[in-house]
């Protein structure tokens, strides 16, 4: 299923963008031969090299393609970049906006089976509504300095999400 919505912000919700039932299978894998030293609360896992199968996958979408789908910041040299966000249990990330370089981001929920989603908030951080957890769900928007602010949590157990981001290289 995939829908637009507009309130607070124009953003779109994606069901199976990816196969995430494989990333998670390679990314336990990853965890297994090198334990991941979780010094903060959130952790990014960025060396896709490592992971070739979510390397494969997150590629395989041309995200490119969303750029046509949103009003955004102009961008001379978009390219895109992925990370796997891990996020310790019952931690809350600040409300925050999207830095100047990031023109679109992807957040695609991976693991647990339930959890919290993205926390969305109005231009003057008032809560609006919350984009559901749903393994395999994709959230993307435009980020717009001081007026797309969000922020997630994580229940009782680890959250796992992969973010992609298109960004003008060029800033």
């Amino acid at each position: 299923m995939d829908y637009e919505c507009h309130k607070p912000w124009p953003h779109l919700v994606i069901d199976n963008l990816y196969d995430t039932d494989k990333i998670k299978e390679e990314l336990i894998e990853y965890i297994k031969v090198r334990p991941i030293y979780l010094s903060q609360n959130t952790t990014n896992i960025t060396n896709f090299n490592r992971l070739p199968l979510t390397k494969e996958l997150s590629t395989s979408v041309n995200l490119l393609e969303y750029l046509d789908k949103f009003e955004h910041r102009p961008v001379k040299n978009p390219v895109v970049e992925t990370d796997i966000s891990i996020n310790l249990p019952n931690h809350e990330y600040r409300i925050h906006d999207e830095i100047e370089r990031k023109i679109l981001s992807f957040v695609t929920y991976i693991h647990p089976a339930k959890s919290y989603g993205t926390i969305l908030y109005d231009k003057d951080k008032k809560y609006v509504k919350e984009v559901s957890w749903k393994p395999s769900r994709t959230m993307v928007f435009a980020g717009k300095t001081g007026h797309t602010w969000h922020n997630f949590k994580s229940g009782d157990h680890v959250r796992i999400t992969m973010n992609s981001f298109i960004v003008d290289k060029n800033v």
